[in-house]
């Protein structure tokens, strides 16, 4: 495991914002509807997917973040920018093809 890696994430910020997405209702539709987009618009090409669902990723949260001032700003801003927002988008890309794959053999 590397030195900052938590919870199988690379670091504790992408663990937390990966667990908010999995753990509030209307994120994990949401961004689970977008990973279902973007797999369907680039079918076997899970690096592109994941490529252009981090960049989504990355561009909203920075929009909904709060208007802060002065050493709160630097806090949020330094926790931000250790975010690896390709590998939630890798998270959520791996979570649907894993539904594809269940609803195949239901089917």
């Amino acid at each position: 495991m590397a030195q900052n890696e938590y919870k199988g994430f690379a670091n504790w910020e992408t663990w937390v914002v990966n667990l908010w997405i999995d753990n509030d209702q209307k994120l994990y539709e949401y961004y689970g509807e977008m990973a279902r987009v973007e797999v369907s618009k680039n079918k076997g090409h899970q690096k592109s997917t994941a490529f252009q669902l981090s960049l989504t990723l990355s561009e909203q949260f920075d929009t909904w973040m709060p208007a802060v001032e002065g050493p709160y700003l630097d806090l949020l801003n330094g926790a931000m920018s250790k975010i690896n927002w390709h590998q939630i988008a890798r998270h959520l890309v791996e979570r649907v093809k894993e539904e594809e794959n269940y609803a195949k053999q239901v089917n």
